[in-house]
């Protein structure tokens, strides 16, 4: 029995030191059985001139974090581009990552045709490097100029873009651990297993060491400027997103105190392309907060329908001032990236409310965990 447990406890710690996706409905990492008629979950479709190295990592990426994920790439298996129709046909769900050309390349084309006929899951991704400009728009875009229209382009429009393309953020942990979650999401969709046993899936999935949600032990005051007032809408979600006592006030408004006693206070400042370009009072406000020791904290916009642009635009639009000491608001800290799309900005939230003191509501760590196997077991 002691050789017994002992066993259990070495499983459990390798499986627990290993960053691996689980189910949050069972904890166990998924069944991954195959249709009778596939080889490999997954086709990634993509343009070798601007794809392949994105590509080759996020393949990568997956592989590491799904255990026992079969992925088919180019690189792995292609030995004759004849046998293309066929890798398609022998793969449970296809994924289009789309980047500059895709849709004018005839491979590419072949591949989706394809997928289509053989009535395969589809899902889009695409990464974005320039965050001004809205990649879905320039996606469509591309695909009207260059489908060819005996190629039937309203069907194979329904059918590429019937679920929202997934943006794939390879910069910052936590976002590319929502990455690899949001495509394991849609692939397990396609595994007999869940396609019997769907209510497994509806908790979604999990990977260790993802961020949990957050609370605050002190009381804690947010403070935004007047003038930027999407600071005070992130502030709101701020409140919504956190265990604890949180409040949100205009710095600008007369007889707001700045500093209370026994409560924990920051500037929440909000950039996009247009931060800076009519600042108001924004310059005098952060002067204010940093002369008087409050914590300044920056979140950048990341959807181009709402301003976002690179963060170097932002710097150079950034009053001098403000990039030199004492008031240099990006010497001690860098910005949390802010995204519209739900799954990324919960961590967006809980990334920003770390920096202002939060902590995991839930801090019970694999060791407890094993702890507990081994006196079960015992």
């Amino acid at each position: 029995l002691v050789s017994f447990v002992l066993f259990v406890f070495v499983q459990s710690v390798n499986e627990f030191s290993e960053p691996t996706l689980r189910l949050v409905s069972t904890n166990y990492t998924p069944l991954l059985t195959l249709p009778e008629d596939c080889k490999h979950h997954l086709f990634v479709s993509h343009i070798w001139a601007s794809g392949q190295d994105k590509v080759h990592k996020i393949v990568r990426s997956l592989q590491l974090y799904i255990k026992g994920v079969d992925i088919w790439l180019d690189v792995d298996a292609l030995e004759n581009l004849g046998d293309l129709e066929d890798s398609v046909a022998e793969s449970a769900h296809f994924v289009l990552y789309y980047s500059k050309g895709f849709f004018n390349s005839f491979n590419c084309r072949r591949e989706v045709v394809q997928a289509q006929e053989a009535e395969k899951p589809i899902t889009v991704m695409f990464e974005s490097r320039d965050v001004s400009v809205d990649r879905i728009v320039e996606m469509r875009e591309e695909f009207r100029n260059f489908w060819p229209e005996d190629l039937s382009p309203n069907m194979y429009s329904t059918y590429i873009f019937a679920q929202d393309p997934i943006l794939w953020i390879s910069n910052g942990t936590q976002f590319s651990l929502e990455s690899i979650k949001l495509v394991a999401g849609r692939l397990l969709k396609s595994i007999p297993y869940y396609q019997k046993n769907a209510d497994l899936l509806d908790a979604g999935v999990k990977i260790d060491g993802e961020i949990k949600p957050v609370e605050i032990s002190m009381p804690m005051n947010i403070l935004y400027c007047s003038t930027n007032p999407e600071a005070h809408d992130v502030a709101q979600k701020l409140v919504r997103g956190c265990k604890g006592n949180i409040s949100v006030s205009n710095m600008n408004r007369p007889g707001t105190v700045l500093r209370e006693d026994g409560n924990h206070t920051v500037m929440l400042v909000y950039l996009n392309k247009n931060t800076f370009k009519n600042s108001g009072c924004l310059f005098t406000s952060i002067v204010r907060a940093i002369d008087i020791n409050i914590r300044i904290v920056l979140v950048h916009e990341n959807d181009a329908n709402k301003g976002g642009c690179d963060f170097w635009e932002i710097i150079e639009q950034t009053p001098t001032e403000l990039r030199k000491k004492p008031y240099n608001i990006y010497e001690k800290d860098i910005a949390v990236s802010l995204y519209s799309i739900e799954e990324y900005q919960k961590i967006s939230i809980r990334l920003l409310l770390a920096k202002m003191g939060a902590e995991p509501i839930d801090t019970k760590g694999a060791s407890v965990v094993i702890e507990e196997i081994c006196e079960e077991l015992i």
